[in-house]
């Protein structure tokens, strides 16, 4: 749908006033179409659902996925209020909703890690607002029957991260298939499905967490795995400069144990959250969404001797996993003095 005749719809629900409409197409998602829309006076971003990625790969999902969105972002807002952009307007037939707009004092914290902007009171804040949805959510059969969104998971999760990743490496193919089996039998919490840098704004006085149009009633390791990779994936970045990055990982878990595990069991999630948080590693660098920053074919292959050396491993605790990552960017520690 054009922008355009989205415009003329925010004039009948009385969002703009103004006849000097600007619309700015958002670059950076790949799942949606976003616009900025502004009158002088108010501004509003649009988010409309795509049918087709826009990746390399073939890649489709269904588009009612924007009313998932809405509805995780409705579930938030009362959970936290103000940690989510407010709904301003929804059209479930033209497929599109209208939320409020962060100016410019609000920054990415993706923009912020890759500038080497590291401060680790925002890992711990991102940790619990994650914490606090989950321990809210967890084995609540009202959210459970509200977020059955399991198709629309495999669609955009599953299939492209685990199984895409798994025809790319035979000899690994069993550990993620069995990985995408279980997470499909999964039912624990609600499920955000891409937490990550990207998706957090870093405001004056608040965190604002966007884009959960793949929210799911199943396994928190995802999320937890999901934001962590981010981490690893920026210390490969930067190395050697690796160990405020690496860090982030421990602010995280931490803290986000700290709000979960008085309340919940929580025994064995550690274990699942080292042995996806590997194949998560991989995905991006052989699954259908690679990150776009790790262009070397040299620091691809670390990863996938890294991967393929520790995924058969059991009982895999993350400041294993973690220590072994640091001694493995050690050891290239020539390359990195000459890269």
């Amino acid at each position: 749908m054009d922008p355009h005749d989205i415009v003329l719809h925010l004039y009948k629900a009385g969002l703009l006033s103004s006849d000097d409409v600007k619309i700015e197409t958002l670059q950076g998602g790949v799942s949606s179409d976003i616009h900025l829309v502004s009158d002088g006076k108010n501004s509003f971003v649009i988010k409309r659902a795509l049918a087709k990625l826009r990746v390399v790969d073939d890649w489709y999902a269904d588009v009612s996925r924007n009313q998932v969105e809405q509805a995780y972002l409705q579930y938030v807002d009362k959970l936290m209020p103000g940690s989510v952009p407010a709904i301003l307007h929804s059209d479930r037939n033209l497929g599109f909703f209208v939320m409020e707009y962060f100016g410019d004092e609000y920054l990415n914290w993706k923009d912020l890690l890759l500038r080497n902007d590291v401060n680790p009171q925002h890992a711990k804040e991102a940790a619990r607002f994650l914490g606090r949805v989950h321990r809210q959510s967890w084995h609540d059969d009202r959210v459970s029957r509200n977020f059955d969104t399991t198709q629309n998971f495999f669609d955009l999760r599953i299939e492209p991260y685990l199984l895409a990743t798994a025809k790319r490496h035979a000899p690994l193919s069993n550990y993620f298939e069995e990985e995408a089996k279980r997470m499909r039998e999964t039912r624990i919490c609600l499920v955000h499905g891409d937490f990550s840098p990207k998706n957090i704004l870093i405001g004056p006085d608040r965190m604002i967490v966007l884009d959960c149009e793949v929210a799911w009633y199943g396994e928190p390791a995802f999320d937890l795995a999901f934001m962590m990779n981010h981490f690893l994936l920026k210390s490969l970045h930067f190395a050697p400069d690796w160990e405020s990055y690496l860090a982030l990982i421990d602010d995280f878990w931490g803290t986000y144990y700290s709000v979960l595990a008085y309340v919940h069991d929580t025994a064995d999630l550690e274990g699942r959250v080292a042995h996806l948080l590997l194949m998560l590693f991989l995905a991006r660098i052989d699954g259908k969404s690679q990150a776009e920053y790790i262009t070397d074919g040299y620091k691809k292959d670390i990863v996938r001797r890294f991967v393929t050396r520790l995924l058969p491993l059991h009982e895999l605790r993350l400041a294993d996993l973690v220590g072994e990552w640091r001694a493995e960017l050690r050891s290239h520690e020539k390359h990195w003095k000459e890269y």
